[in-house]
Parts: C-alpha cells; structure tokens; sequence
C-alpha cells in the first residue's frame, strides 16, 4: 500500500478516518467525500505528496491545521460539513489552486488571505459569513469568488478592485447595499437578492463583461453607461422597481437574453429591436399595453414573456416575430385572436391562461404547436 498514489473512498459509511491513511507519503489523491467522519486527525499532515483532498459531505466540525502544511496540496474541497472556522494558516497556503468551503457554518475566514497567491477559485456560498477579509490583494491568480447565499454579508472589501485576474463574482442572496470599485475584466456579475439601490460599472474596466445579473435588488433605474457593456450576453433585472429601459440599450447588439420581468415598465424603447442576437425576452408582470413594431428586427427571438400586463390584444408585431417558438400571453385581457398569428410557424409552446378569449380557432393553423396551456 506504500505506493499508492490514489485513493477513492467516496460513498462509504466510514465513522472514522482510517489512521492507516496517513502513512501512504506517496499519495497525491486522497478522496474521502459522502462518509460520516467527524474528525480528521493532524497525522493527515505527513502526506506531503497530496495535491488532492476532498472531504466534502462528511460531518466535520473542525478541521486541523496541518492541512494547511501540506506543500503540494492545490485542491481542497471541505464544503458540506458542519465547519465554524477555518484556521488562520489556510491564508497561508501558497500552491493551493482551489478551495472549496460552501454549506458550512463559516462565519470567518482567516484576516489574512494574500498568502493565497495561487488560488483561482473560492467557494464560500451558503455560511454565515459577516465580512470578507480586506487582505486580499495577494491573491493574484483569482479568477472565480463565489460569496453567495451569506445572508449577513452586509459589504466587500475595498480591496476587491486590486485582484487583478478575476472574471467571474457571485454574491447572490446576500445583503449588500453598495459595490466597492470592481476588477477590471470581470466577465459575469451575479448580484441577485441584495439590497442594491444604484449600481455603477465602468465600462472601460469591464469592457469583456458577458453576464450581469441584478434580480430581485431595490433598483429604481438603470445606468445609461451599461449601453457600453459591447459584449454583453445575458442582463437580467427582474423583480426591481424599475420604471424604464433606456433607450440607448438598443446598442447592445451581442445581447442573447434580457430578462426585465416583474419591474414597473410602461414602455419598450423602439431600439430594442436592434438587439440582432436576441432570442429570449422577459417582460412579462409589468405594465405594458403594447409592443413597439421595430422588434420586428428581432429575428433570432425565440421565447417571448409578455404574461401578466395591461394587454387587451396581442401586439401587432408578434405575429412578425416568425422565429418565435414560445409565447407567454397568460393573465392579460386578450379577447380576439388575431388571424396572422399563424404566420408563426414554429411556434410550439402557446399560454393563453387567464384572458377574455372566447374563440381559437386560429390555432388550427399553427401545426407546430405541442403545448397549448
């Protein structure tokens, strides 16, 4: 056994780690996930081979600083456990690549994170975490933070700017009044669930930016600079109190997926159907009595959410948008059908719920259709 590099005891009933584990000094993976381990005994430390170590889904309430010591590990998962804390020496762990601390009780993690100097992602969602260390400039290869689901995380360090490899930021579900600057580079932002009043973003930092997720905050108005966000893919700000969508948003022609659902929107700027790339719109629960005909341009669209407004008929233009596989139409007050809504021809999904109609025989006509709600 002396020359076992790999060991996979995942899915097992053990109740104690087997000590005979920590003489195998030649093991580089070590994967002991889904057990009933309480304890992890410091003897782990002589494995000074280890790169790998997982011991996630177990039910560890501590976790010994000696894996912190050892000098080759790049992997660690101890996420789904009981932990409180973490030790002070895992800011210290200079090879480490990714750590993984996620459904435990964590509610801090060590003042002192710039020893971290390889690490690439973090993964802390769903602790009781209260702050986020403010040394964090170190950790220069960063690339992924996830903080979500800490329902008393109240702010981010000032810090968060200086990291200067960062492309992905979750925090979601947290309660966050206000952004530090951001790193230049970031490509996705998932900030859904705080308590967000304003947002601001220098599009000449974020320039690469491809996702920008804002559900569910206290926005009252979007900033006309994310017109500048050229690569942006997916924007969502749904469940917001918002009361417009600026018109110079038609610019963001790289745009897949809008999603301004359950806001206050009266109106849809005309140059959203410049939005080339479109092919899912949400807009559904808003206060909307029409669509503009120049989404008409929207050519690649293929789910459109209009559920739950003021119409009284299906906008002119949706019988245009020939593309359209999905049409949410439910608790309006629609009564006639329009006779070219046939022209859509690959539509397959229809909701009509709650409406006035009183007639469908249009839908005869639409062969493609196979949900009809």
């Amino acid at each position: 056994m002396t020359i076992l590099d790999t060991v996979d005891f995942s899915v097992n009933d053990f109740l104690r780690f087997p000590a005979v584990l920590c003489g195998l000094h030649k093991l580089t993976t070590l994967k002991f996930s889904a057990n009933d381990i309480a304890v992890v005994p410091p003897e782990i430390g002589a494995l000074v081979s280890l790169t790998r170590l997982e011991l996630q889904f177990n039910k560890l309430e501590s976790i010994p600083e000696e894996i912190a010591r050892l000098p080759n590990l790049n992997f660690l998962n101890i996420s789904k456990n009981r932990l409180k804390s973490v030790p002070t020496a895992f800011g210290g762990m200079a090879n480490l690549r990714e750590l993984h601390l996620s459904d435990n009780r964590i509610k801090s993690l060590p003042p002192r994170m710039s020893g971290l100097k390889s690490l690439m992602k973090l993964h802390a969602h769903n602790n009781l975490l209260e702050s986020f260390p403010e040394d964090i400039a170190g950790m220069v290869s960063l690339t992924e933070l996830d903080l979500g689901h800490n329902h008393d995380l109240k702010s981010l360090p000032s810090t968060l700017g200086q990291l200067p490899q960062l492309k992905r930021l979750m925090i979601d579900d947290c309660s966050i009044a206000d952004l530090p600057c951001l790193p230049a580079g970031l490509t996705e932002i998932e900030i859904s669930k705080n308590t967000l009043c304003n947002i601001s973003i220098e599009p000449t930092k974020c320039k690469d930016m491809t996702a920008l997720t804002l559900n569910k905050n206290k926005i009252t108005s979007l900033p006309l600079t994310f017109s500048e966000l050229g690569q942006l893919r997916f924007f969502e700000a749904a469940f917001n109190p918002l009361a417009m969508i600026p018109n110079e948003y038609g610019s963001l022609v790289n745009l897949m997926k809008l999603n301004l659902s359950f806001t206050q929107l009266t109106y849809v700027p005309p140059s959203l159907g410049q939005l080339k790339n479109l092919q899912y719109l949400y807009l559904a629960y808003n206060r909307l009595t029409d669509l503009p005909m120049e989404l008409k341009g929207l050519h690649l669209l293929q789910q459109l959410h209009i559920g739950g407004n003021n119409l009284t008929r299906i906008p002119p233009v949706v019988s245009c948008i020939t593309s359209l596989k999905c049409l949410m139409l439910a608790n309006n007050a629609l009564a006639p059908l329009p006779t070219d809504l046939a022209s859509l021809n690959k539509l397959e999904t229809l909701d009509l719920g709650c409406n006035q109609l009183v007639e469908c025989n249009v839908l005869q006509r639409i062969p493609t259709l196979t949900d009809l709600t």
